[in-house]
């Protein structure tokens, strides 16, 4: 399976998920450029990269404290079938799992998480929140978030971008910031790559 970035993967029967599931053409900013143009108010990853993030692809991937996994994720290597093994694992009623894809389900009035596809590797999981992984990604987000308002790059308002050309390292940010919040996963689905995109990211910017 072609991802639109040039990578060739091949995630099982998950490779008809990764024909919708991965962003639309966009450039990554040349690393030791001077500056880049944000051309766009939606300019750079939107609207469902988990393919990317799964296989470490398309981010911009600065120098930093944290060092850049060499494949994808585990769930890249481990999961024959890709997307379907834990989204359509086994299901919760009409709630979540099978055919509705559903990760988390309505029960007694609160969301629970449907894990029980995570639990063949993660013995004992709760959730998704594996030893703070979650919780971490989130924390970086709102950092970098906050970096890059500073930076007059994003909107606080709109939650999109100002126009106008930046030093790329911010434009670069602001690319891996959307790239990861738009996963929607919180680093569920590479947590080694979405922690460094972010934290050399931030370092970058500060």
């Amino acid at each position: 399976m072609e991802l639109f970035n040039g990578g060739t993967v091949d995630f099982g029967n998950g490779n008809l998920c990764i024909n919708c599931h991965q962003s639309r053409p966009y450039e990554v900013p040349v690393i030791g450029s001077d500056s880049t143009a944000i051309t766009s108010s939606r300019w750079g990853t939107h609207h469902g990269p988990q393919s990317a993030l799964v296989f470490g692809l398309g981010g911009f991937e600065i120098a930093g404290s944290e060092s850049y996994p060499e494949q994808g994720s585990g769930h890249a290597s481990v999961i024959a079938d890709g997307c379907i093994t834990c989204h359509m694992a086994e299901a919760f009623g009409n709630s979540a799992g099978g055919h509705t894809f559903n990760m988390t389900y309505q029960y007694h009035g609160g969301t629970e998480p449907n894990v029980v596809s995570c639990t063949v590797c993660h013995a004992g999981a709760e959730d998704f929140n594996l030893n703070g992984s979650q919780d971490e990604i989130l924390a970086l987000l709102h950092e970098l978030e906050d970096l890059l308002i500073q930076e007059g790059v994003l909107n606080p308002n709109s939650g999109l971008w100002n126009t106008g050309t930046y030093p790329t390292n911010v434009a670069g940010a602001a690319l891996n910031y959307r790239f990861i919040e738009e996963d929607r996963s919180l680093g569920v689905h590479n947590y080694k790559y979405a922690k460094a995109l972010l934290t050399n990211a931030i370092e970058a910017i500060q």
